[in-house]
């Protein structure tokens, strides 16, 4: 099949990666090793898996655990430049920024897996009869079945972490929310006056906060499910809709508007480029 290897890869990559690391394991990995072992262990699940899918195929071993020795290596090295050789570096302007450093990162994991498949793309892959014999029961194509696996596991929470790496420096101030920032937040859950509802209600809000990753998750399945059937002119339903939702915000506030147009365009753009990407190159 075309380009099976990398498509396993890349499905097992985005999940150990994102999907398997937890918001606690991944401060532990910035600093504390014993994190990253630890993050790099879990990363190994899901390629443990792609072997005993494809029948603990011994041409596979070797490609699977050289990315995922890889991917330790480059994690280590991250570590070590967060930890200790950023401390040393006197010329502040030489210090890579956070969302440089993240696009180095992943840029890095994914260029080595490419390589590694690319090197490796003669070995044949065939899933163990109990799993194909499956698939042809319910006459599924297995190829397709993945490459829908791999689009929905990357524009899931790989791309809304990108998009806060990427984009924090242009989210808006929320006044309601810098009002129960700090020491004031803390009052207003304490303080037993008449607004106390209102109180809640805010606290309930800021808990809710992130929930234009969720909004920005379903716009991109259906932008790929319109780009399946070949219904383009779908896609700008949905933008439209997200505008009259988002209108009375965008009316009142410059900032808001502009960030709120950087992040549909991005968003737009993302679900494109990685529809086009799997379904063209894959």
């Amino acid at each position: 099949m075309k380009h099976e290897l990398l498509l396993l890869c890349l499905m097992a990559h985005f999940a150990g990666d994102y999907y398997l690391q937890t918001k606690h394991l991944a401060k532990i990995k910035d600093n504390v090793f014993k994190g990253v072992v630890q993050h790099s262990f879990i990363y190994c699940i899901p390629f443990l898996f792609i072997w005993f899918l494809l029948g603990l195929d011994g041409s596979l071993w070797k490609p699977l655990l050289f990315i995922c020795i890889i991917h330790f290596i480059i994690d280590s090295v991250k570590f070590l430049y967060k930890v200790k050789i950023i401390k040393k570096i006197k010329k502040k302007y030489l210090v890579l920024r956070e969302s440089t450093l993240y696009l180095v990162d992943q840029g890095l994991h994914l260029i080595s897996i490419i390589i590694i498949c690319f090197i490796n793309r003669n070995v044949k892959i065939k899933p163990v009869f109990s799993v194909e014999a499956f698939f042809q029961y319910l006459n599924i194509d297995s190829h397709k079945l993945f490459r829908w696996i791999l689009l929905m596991l990357i524009i899931g929470k790989p791309i809304n972490i990108s998009f806060k790496k990427l984009f924090t420096g242009l989210k808006p101030s929320d006044p309601l929310i810098s009002q129960y920032s700090g020491s004031e937040f803390k009052l207003s859950v304490t303080a037993a006056d008449t607004s106390m509802d209102m109180n809640r209600k805010t606290i309930i809000g800021i808990e809710n906060k992130n929930a234009g990753q969720y909004i920005g998750f379903l716009e991109r399945i259906l932008i790929a499910i319109f780009l399946s059937i070949g219904q383009y002119a779908s896609i700008g339903f949905i933008m439209t809709a997200k505008s009259i939702a988002r209108y009375d915000k965008i009316s009142k506030s410059q900032e808001f508007a502009e960030y709120y147009l950087v992040g549909t365009l991005a968003s737009l753009i993302a679900a494109l480029v990685t529809y086009f990407f799997i379904f063209t190159l894959l």
